[in-house]
């Protein structure tokens, strides 16, 4: 067991300093551990910056979801946010509260509750959108043209197919 250890810890270091090409496992295992590294500090880095709007991280994140799609039924949105349905809807009385969201039944089913941002929530997703864009255009720009469009492009395909596995597993169970 520790000789297997030792080798991935030797072929991860090996993929990390780009002196060799590490074993498939390595940089699949890396890859995903640095897909989620990136994505907690990017959401860090956004919650400190939703704080001088006066948001919290969970009410930015329930705020750009619903500016993007706006209407979703809290079952919907709190999977999205991959929380619970109590969590989200304790999230949606704060947000109700704050004046940022409202709760309409369903047109057609009216034991469906849906969520809608607010004349006043849509009101501050403009400034929400600049300081998203201010930390990705601060992250992001490390990156050349080239690898950014190489990125966005695999980690689109990525995505599909996860989506895809993700209804298969749904399928079988």
């Amino acid at each position: 067991m520790a000789t297997s250890n030792t080798r991935l810890l030797r072929d991860r270091d090996a993929l990390l300093s780009g002196s060799q090409t590490a074993p498939n496992a390595v940089a699949l295992f890396e890859a995903g551990y640095l897909l989620a590294e990136v994505t907690r500090l990017m959401r860090a880095a956004l919650d400190v910056r939703m704080r001088d709007l006066g948001l919290t991280g969970a009410s930015w994140r329930v705020l750009a979801n619903l500016a993007r799609e706006d209407g979703l039924t809290q079952i919907e949105l709190a999977r999205r946010l991959e929380v619970s349905r109590v969590a989200l809807g304790q999230m949606i009385d704060r947000l109700a509260k704050s004046g940022h969201v409202e709760r309409r039944a369903d047109a057609r089913d009216r034991r469906i509750w849906r969520v809608h941002l607010t004349a006043s929530a849509w009101e501050i997703i403009p400034a929400l959108t600049e300081t998203a864009s201010q930390l990705r255009d601060r992250t992001l720009g490390v990156l050349t043209n080239e690898e950014m469009i190489s990125l966005t492009g695999n980690l689109t395909r990525l995505r599909t197919h996860l989506r895809s596995v993700n209804r298969d597993l749904d399928a079988s169970q």
